[in-house]
């Protein structure tokens, strides 16, 4: 069960960062030349819903797929936040599926792991109709989102952690080629923010068979290795809170020779680049650290296309 002080605290974030998130959006520029479905149903829902981007250049042809999964703490947050980003990484050559999800403390983490593996599905399901080649699919996701990109993947990837976790891997059978993570949290405990996690696990993980069925797998290095985790690509910057969750995480990746990309950018020169910055940044004026980070990850997923 969750307790009310962990409500009340997460719908004290969610109000704050809502307010943040609704200025930015009225001011943001997005690019032209891109062809949109929106409001696409997966499940039955209010929160089942996607986008899918693709350049307008290439209307009718197959193209590899990302997947994002909007970043917010895995309890508030929506997949509009990262649509400007998601419209720019498509005109790299991409097409991109931006999903929503269920949130906790609605739900759990298995829950909303269960909702990604539904869009997996569906994108399996329509490939034809939408040009989304399930060959070649990446995953992408900001902050919270990145633990929900780990652990999808570990779950597509191997029989072993699908069976910990009891969570059935979905019948589209596509596997993640690599994925990008920004401002990730990478842990779900502990750290030198444990206190909020405290909190948040709570949330996560409401009930005593989900903590037991997660705990050996809350250790990172191990879902990295049982989980056969794709290449990684990491980006922070020296202004990110969670600047020290990525190069922990890296760390881990390297001592186990795991194909990784790392990038620490350093502070900004006219502006802070703080958590999320590439992109909360990429449709306003002062962008080109974030049009960078969106040719990096391009670059990054197109070396594995």
């Amino acid at each position: 069960m969750i307790s009310d002080e962990v409500r009340q605290l997460l719908d004290a974030n969610t109000h704050f960062r809502h307010d943040g998130d609704s200025e930015r959006l009225m001011l943001e520029h997005k690019p032209r030349n891109v062809e949109m479905f929106t409001d696409l149903p997966y499940g039955g829902h209010e929160l089942h819903r996607l986008d899918i981007y693709r350049p307008g250049t290439r209307h009718g042809d197959m193209l590899p797929v990302i997947l994002d999964f909007h970043g917010g703490g895995l309890y508030h947050g929506h997949k509009h936040n990262t649509a400007c980003r998601d419209m720019h990484l498509s005109q790299r050559g991409f097409a991109i599926v931006n999903a929503n999800y269920r949130l906790v403390p609605e739900v759990s983490f298995r829950d909303q792991l269960t909702d990604a593996i539904a869009v997996l599905d569906w994108m399996a399901a329509r490939c034809d109709e939408y040009g989304l080649d399930t060959d070649r699919v990446f995953i992408i996701g900001d902050s919270a989102a990145t633990l929900l990109d780990l652990y999808l993947c570990a779950v597509l990837h191997s029989p072993i952690v699908a069976d910990r976790l009891r969570i059935n891997p979905g019948t589209g059978n596509i596997r993640i080629r690599a994925a990008a993570g920004v401002s990730g949290m990478y842990r779900f405990t502990g750290g030198v923010h444990s206190t909020a996690m405290s909190y948040y696990y709570e949330a996560y993980f409401p009930t005593l068979k989900e903590r037991i069925d997660f705990d050996p797998y809350l250790d990172m290095d191990r879902l990295m290795v049982d989980g056969n985790l794709p290449p990684i690509y990491m980006l922070t910057s020296a202004e990110d809170y969670l600047a020290d969750n990525t190069l922990e995480f890296a760390r881990i990746l390297q001592h186990r020779h795991h194909d990784y990309e790392v990038r620490v950018l350093p502070k900004g020169l006219d502006h802070a680049l703080t958590h999320d910055f590439s992109v909360r940044e990429t449709g306003l004026p002062h962008n080109a650290e974030a049009i960078q980070v969106v040719d990096d990850i391009a670059g990054f997923f197109g070396r594995y296309c």
